[in-house]
């Protein structure tokens, strides 16, 4: 066995020497100044190549042919089951895997379906892109006020009153032109106007 692996690896580095020598020469004969020389190296070499090749293919032709004749021998001494028994296997009976495709409708294309983002990356997403308010600027409602806790609330009321004040002291034209539509509003409708469809 271990003479077998040495002229293996033998014939296999021989092989490997040949087919890089082939394409040494192959490069050369492209090159248009070649002399005969070089050409008769690239055919031996070639030549070398296909000996390898049919030797290997020799010896598994020598391997295959003993195994036929051992397979053979064995048949003739009725060590074999014939192929007629062989033949009377039943067929198999096909498996209809109705619950896999039913999943398959339900959950997807049968792989799992993963989220690309979590919840906290898409607000942010939708934040930049202006759907959602910027929970940094403003507390808008009461959740917000709780999460983030009482103190934050009071100084956000707080901020909010001081900018009221200070545009009230400054005389803002905007402020108070808001204040004026505001108070009008109020004269011409009544509390409680509005949607009067829905109550009895």
């Amino acid at each position: 066995m271990a003479r077998q692996r040495e002229e293996k690896l033998r014939r296999y580095k021989e092989k490997k020497a040949v087919a890089d020598r082939l394409a040494e020469l192959k490069k050369a004969l492209d090159n248009p100044g070649h002399d005969e020389d070089t050409l008769r190296n690239y055919y031996i070499t070639m030549v070398k190549k296909f000996v390898h090749e049919s030797l290997d293919e020799l010896q598994s032709v020598i391997m295959e042919h003993k195994m036929l004749s051992e397979m053979e021998v064995m048949k003739k001494k009725g060590m074999l089951p014939s192929s007629e028994v062989a033949t009377k296997t039943t067929p198999f009976k096909p498996i209809l895997i109705t619950r896999d495709a039913i999943n398959k409708n339900v959950f997807g294309m049968g792989y799992p379906s993963h989220p690309s983002m979590s919840v906290a990356e898409f607000y942010d997403q939708r934040v930049k892109d202006g759907w959602f308010p910027d929970p940094s600027k403003r507390l808008n409602c009461l959740q917000d006020q709780a999460e983030l806790g009482p103190e934050v609330a009071k100084e956000a009321e707080e901020h909010e009153e001081e900018e009221k004040e200070k545009a009230e002291e400054q005389d803002d034209p905007e402020k108070l032109a808001q204040d004026r539509k505001w108070d009008e509003w109020r004269d011409t409708h009544r509390r409680g106007w509005g949607n009067t469809y829905n109550r009895s």
